[in-house]
C-alpha cells in the first residue's frame, strides 16, 4: 500500500462536523457525479479495503516550517497522571496535558520510540517540553510552534439561523455549529493553517479518482449549506507519495492508533481485552434520500486498539447510488504501552 497526501486551505466555514464521516461520503458522491464507472471503482476499492482516508489533520506550512500534525494518542489520558506525587502542581500539569488535541509528527515519532525502548525518562522529558509549548515558554525560539495549535486544529464558530412559523406567527432563532481555518500568530505574522488528508491506497487509479473527487468538491464545497457558500476550499498540494517513518513498523507493533473514525466489526470487543484505550460516540440521523441511519457507535481518532480487530464499512444502497457513511479507518502502528505506563504510575 502507498501513502499519499492532499493539502488544502478552507476559504469559508464548514457547517456541521469536520471528520472522516464527511470526507468518505463527499468523496464517493463526487466520484459518482463525475462518472458512474469511477464511483463504482471507488466503492469497490472501499469494500475490498484497497483505500483508506484519514480525518482532516492540521498542517503548518511557512517559509521555514512544514509540520504535519496528528491526533494525540488517548494514552495521554493515563500518562498525564505520571507527574510525581511530590510535585505541588501535579493536578495543574495533568489538566494541561489533557487539553492537548494534536501533536506534531516529530513529537509522535519520539513518543513511539520512547514507548518501544521503555524509557520513562524520555517520556517525562517529552511531557515537560509539551507543557512548555502549551504555556508559550518556547515562543522566543526561532520557528517555535504556536501553542494554540496543540489545543485546537480548527476555529469553532456559531452560525445564527432562524425558523419562521406561519401559525402562530413567530420566529425561533438558534445557532448552528461550524468550523473554519485556525489563524496562527507567529511573532508579528498571522498565518492561515493548512489541512491534510492522508490517503492509503493500493492502485494509482484509485488515488487519481480520489484526487479528482476533491477537485470537484473544490467547486462544490464540503458539508452542509454549500449553496449558501459554506465549505469552500482550495487544494494547495497533491503528493502521490508521502514518506513518513510513523508507518514503517506495521508488522512489529501489537497495537494500532486510529487516524480517522472507525466502526468495529461485530466480533471485535475492545472492552473485554487489555491494552485498549478509546473514546467513542454514536452516529445517527438521516441519509441523503431521507432514510434513517441506524445507530452506529464509532471510535474517535487517537484511539489505541489491538491490531487484530476488524472494522466495518457502513453503507446505504439504493437503485441509483451507494452512499458510504464511513470506510475502514486509516491506522498507524503503535507499540505495547502497558509496561511503561505501569512503571510511570
Amino acid at each position: 500500500m502507498s501513502l499519499g497526501r492532499i493539502t488544502l486551505q478552507f476559504e469559508s466555514p464548514v457547517a456541521g462536523r469536520i471528520d472522516s464521516f464527511k470526507l468518505y461520503g463527499a468523496v464517493l458522491r463526487a466520484a459518482y457525479e463525475m462518472e458512474r464507472e469511477k464511483g463504482e471503482a471507488l466503492y469497490s476499492a472501499l469494500q475490498k479495503d484497497k483505500v483508506r482516508m484519514s480525518t482532516i489533520l492540521p498542517r503548518l506550512v511557512t517559509k521555514d516550517l512544514d509540520v504535519q500534525y496528528f491526533p494525540v494518542p488517548k494514552l495521554f489520558r493515563i500518562l498525564s497522571l505520571a507527574f510525581g506525587e511530590e510535585d505541588p502542581e501535579r493536578g495543574k500539569k495533568a489538566k494541561k496535558m489533557k487539553e492537548i488535541k494534536y501533536i506534531s509528527e516529530e513529537q509522535l515519532k519520539a513518543l513511539l520510540d520512547s514507548l518501544e525502548s521503555g524509557s520513562t525518562e524520555k517520556i517525562m522529558e517529552q511531557f515537560k517540553n509539551l507543557l512548555e509549548k502549551m504555556e508559550g515558554k518556547n515562543e522566543t525560539e526561532k520557528n517555535a510552534e504556536p501553542p494554540q495549535l496543540l489545543r485546537a486544529g480548527f476555529k469553532r464558530i456559531d452560525i445564527p439561523k432562524n425558523v419562521m412559523k406561519r401559525l402562530p406567527v413567530m420566529a425561533t432563532p438558534y445557532y448552528e455549529k461550524a468550523a473554519t481555518s485556525l489563524e496562527i500568530e507567529m511573532g508579528a505574522r498571522k498565518i492561515l493553517l493548512s489541512y491534510s488528508i492522508l490517503i492509503e491506497y493500493e492502485k494509482r487509479k484509485i488515488f487519481d479518482i480520489v484526487c479528482s473527487a476533491f477537485q470537484l468538491l473544490q467547486d462544490w464545497g464540503l458539508g452542509k449549506r454549500i449553496t449558501e457558500g459554506f465549505g469552500k476550499f482550495r487544494i494547495t498540494q497533491i503528493e502521490e507519495k508521502w514518506d513518513s517513518k510513523l508507518f514503517e513498523k506495521k508488522e512489529k507493533y501489537p497495537f494500532i492508533m486510529l487516524l480517522s473514525n472507525g466502526v468495529l466489526g461485530k466480533n471485535s470487543k475492545p472492552w473485554k481485552d487489555d491494552g485498549n484505550l478509546y473514546t467513542y460516540s454514536v452516529c445517527y440521523g438521516y441519509n441523503r434520500v431521507g432514510e434513517r441511519i441506524r445507530l452506529t457507535p464509532f471510535l474517535h481518532p487517537g484511539s489505541i486498539l489491538r491490531a487484530d480487530y476488524s472494522y466495518e464499512i457502513v453503507v446505504h444502497e439504493d437503485s441509483k447510488i451507494n452512499y458510504t457513511l464511513v470506510g475502514k479507518p486509516l491506522t498507524l502502528p503503535f507499540p505495547d504501552w502497558r509496561d511503561v505506563a505501569a512503571e510511570l504510575r
